[in-house]
């Protein structure tokens, strides 16, 4: 899934199920920003404190190490469907599984507000994940093949054949961004040498409506009924385009304004409003005055209540959490 899902579509639905427009803006950055944290060295703070982001994407070369797989894919993106797998075809990922289930309900149960709404929004977008994402694993994996694609006509005919990516199968990289779009649907021949038909759009509605249902559970809120938003959200699901900012925009078309001017994605926003690099570094001339590394930085509030360490937090707990239950 893309920002359209991970952002857009996560704020209507927290929106629709009764959270605030400020918090659910906290959920759906928190959601989308796991596709875009690869912030994983350590920083040395004005007082020589020491914070540590944790990593939750990784592109390049260092995609297909163990530990990428062990940090990034199979806690945040490639979920195994229960815990405790053993061989290498139980980690293939499900749909709405019991250990994302799980995860959801830790993370909701996290009892400082900030803690829950960013915490929430990391385990929504995994747990998002394990319906694009079915099929295929974290690991460097036979199973993860993809030995020939197409697209799929209306009356199910094989349509235009899909250009994929020969390299190691890690994830769902060999099929490229196909099963992340919304709009999509069809069919490929994984390593098995099975046929698998996938409607991007059917899947990726479920996948509305039971984050709306889990949603509403938690807020516990005057929010919208599911009948209300289906219609809509199927709608745009739909929009036929390869233009990531063409369907996003669709989504703010539809939804901006009950955000209440809460609506909006920068990468770089929450990092911003955290941390800025110190200037007034020491030269540690005495025992008294230690020298300060270059860089170094400074916290811009209390870290306890600024989102972007409550990310960094929130994305470690997951980490931990999953890998405690996950036998590799």
């Amino acid at each position: 899934m893309q920002r359209d899902f991970h952002y857009c579509a996560i704020a209507a639905l927290a929106r629709g199920a009764g959270f605030s427009a400020e918090d659910a803006q906290t959920i759906a950055y928190a959601s989308q920003f796991v596709d875009d944290s690869q912030d994983n060295a350590p920083l040395v703070m004005q007082d020589q404190e020491v914070f540590r982001p944790q990593l939750t994407a990784h592109f390049g070369f260092k995609s297909f190490a163990r530990e990428t797989c062990e940090v990034v894919y199979l806690p945040f993106h490639f979920l195994p469907p229960a815990a405790g797998p053993a061989a290498p075809d139980q980690f293939i990922t499900r749909p709405d599984s019991s250990l994302a289930r799980e995860l959801v309900a830790m993370a909701a149960g996290q009892p400082d507000r900030l803690e829950h709404l960013v915490g929430l929004g990391v385990a929504l977008h995994t747990f998002a994940d394990t319906w694009a994402h079915q099929g295929f694993s974290g690991w460097v994996h036979e199973l993860n093949e993809v030995l020939e694609m197409f697209e799929l006509e209306e009356n199910g005919g094989l349509g235009r054949a899909l250009r994929g990516l020969g390299l190691r199968a890690v994830g769902h990289i060999q099929a490229k961004s196909n099963p992340d779009l919304p709009y999509l649907r069809w069919q490929y021949v994984n390593g098995h040498g099975q046929e698998v038909r996938r409607d991007n759009q059917a899947e990726f509605l479920t996948a509305c409506r039971r984050i709306h249902q889990v949603l509403s559970q938690i807020s516990q809120g005057q929010g919208q009924a599911w009948e209300e938003l289906a219609g809509p959200v199927a709608r745009l699901l739909a929009v036929d385009s390869e233009d990531l900012e063409e369907r996003c925009g669709a989504w703010e078309a539809a939804f901006g304004d009950s955000l209440e001017g809460w609506w909006g994605y920068d990468s770089l926003t929450w990092r911003h409003q955290a941390i800025e690099q110190y200037d007034g570094f020491r030269d540690g001339e005495s025992e008294d005055d230690p020298a300060i590394p270059e860089p170094a930085y400074v916290w811009l509030g209390d870290p306890g209540e600024l989102p972007w360490a409550a990310f960094h937090r929130a994305a470690s707990r997951q980490q931990d959490w999953v890998s405690r239950r996950v036998v590799a």
